[in-house]
């Protein structure tokens, strides 16, 4: 049912993934994944309030799951409440330094400092060979955020660059599509 409901997520079918959420409750009612997972189904419902909620739970579970950490800093942030999302955020990259995304999240609500060593940690992450494009611009929108930041424009462009050549040609007219039909429902 988890993985089921994972795909109904991604593809914002909420209906499905709510049953989905109710048979998994069924069955492993305190699990810290399917918590998490009931978590997003509120975030997708923008309840924030009861998202919070669940993901703690589903934290409290699962408390080194870097994923779980990064999608609660995610609610945190939208409540405003930048400094403990901070703190899950770097957190969620020391406990897996390869987590572009949350990186890519974190340089959207810190000012880095010359020095500072997760611009080091990305730099050496954009460089892995199995990356995918997204991850890539995760990382590079990071690292161009953190090189402005602390004043060095040329490698912020270049960052910038290479995490705009990593999407380009990623979205398809059906990407295009969906995304209309979601703006007018």
């Amino acid at each position: 049912a988890l993985d089921e409901g994972t795909k109904h997520l991604r593809a914002k079918n909420l209906a499905d993934l709510r049953k989905c959420i109710e048979q998994a409750r069924k069955i492993a009612p305190d699990d810290g994944r399917v918590l998490h997972l009931a978590g997003l189904y509120e975030v997708e419902r923008r309840n924030t309030v009861q998202a919070e909620q669940l993901v703690r739970a589903a934290l409290s579970r699962r408390p080194e799951d870097a994923y779980i950490m990064h999608n609660l800093a995610t609610v945190l942030i939208s409540q405003g409440k930048f400094e403990e999302a901070t703190e899950l955020l770097r957190k969620a990259v020391s406990a897996k330094p390869t987590y572009a995304e949350a990186y890519h999240t974190l340089a959207k609500i810190m000012k880095f400092e010359p020095g500072d060593p997760l611009i080091e940690q990305m730099e050496t992450g954009i460089q892995s060979p199995d990356l995918s494009k997204t991850d890539v611009s995760f990382y590079g929108f990071a690292l161009a955020k953190a090189f402005d930041d602390i004043g060095d424009p040329a490698r912020a462009w270049k960052a910038l660059e290479k995490g705009n050549a990593a999407m380009a040609g990623s979205a398809t007219v059906e990407d295009d599509r969906q995304g209309v039909d979601r703006v007018k429902r």
